[in-house]
């Protein structure tokens, strides 16, 4: 993608309690203490894992993500075989829906999809989709710093470290700035302490 939809709002009690609650709170101390206005850009979907807000190339050829660009590889070798396998069915069932819609009929129930790749749910997006469509549009915007509420979707990450080390490094360098202060807002007391 390269347009994003949102529009700029200046911050009222009406527009505030649309927007972030911790962006708000973060924007305002900065404002108090510099003096200075603050633009916030939110750009979030609940739920999701940060592999999608990281672009494929990132993903597939940081070395220390070497383990997940395997599982990466495999489940989307294995979702082109399976998705190969059902285009006959699928086909026929996009000829038979254009009959039945024709001819004033109720429409026949499509055949199963693969799963998406990387074992995520139907209703979930795919990895790295929201890289392409939140992140990507914004680049080369001038930004100042990112502040990453990650939700609990990555609580039981292995890798999770990892993956936020190789995000960062490459927003700096699709947005063209070193030092692009990251702050990541953690979770407080999700679910119990855990050695």
């Amino acid at each position: 993608a390269t347009t994003v939809k949102g529009q700029w709002a200046v911050c009222t009690p009406d527009t505030a309690s649309n927007f972030s609650a911790v962006g708000f709170y973060f924007a305002r101390t900065i404002q108090a203490a510099t003096g200075v206005p603050v633009g916030l850009v939110t750009n979030a979907v609940g739920g999701t894992n940060i592999e999608l807000w990281m672009s494929q190339d990132i993903l597939l050829n940081t070395p220390s993500l070497k383990p997940y660009a395997r599982q990466m590889r495999e489940s989307l070798d294995t979702y082109q075989q399976q998705l190969t396998a059902s285009l006959p069915a699928i086909e026929q069932w996009t000829r038979d829906s254009r009959v039945a819609q024709q001819a004033d009929r109720p429409l026949p129930m499509p055949p199963a999809w693969p799963e998406y790749p990387f074992g995520e749910r139907v209703a979930r997006p795919r990895c790295v989709t929201l890289h392409n469509g939140h992140i990507a549009p914004l680049i080369p915007m001038a930004m100042r710093g990112v502040l990453w509420h990650q939700g609990e979707s990555n609580a039981d990450d292995t890798l999770y470290l990892e993956k936020k080390s190789a995000m960062l490094a490459s927003w700096r360098q699709w947005f063209q700035h070193e030092s692009l202060p990251f702050y990541f807002v953690q979770l407080a007391a999700f679910e119990k302490p855990s050695d």
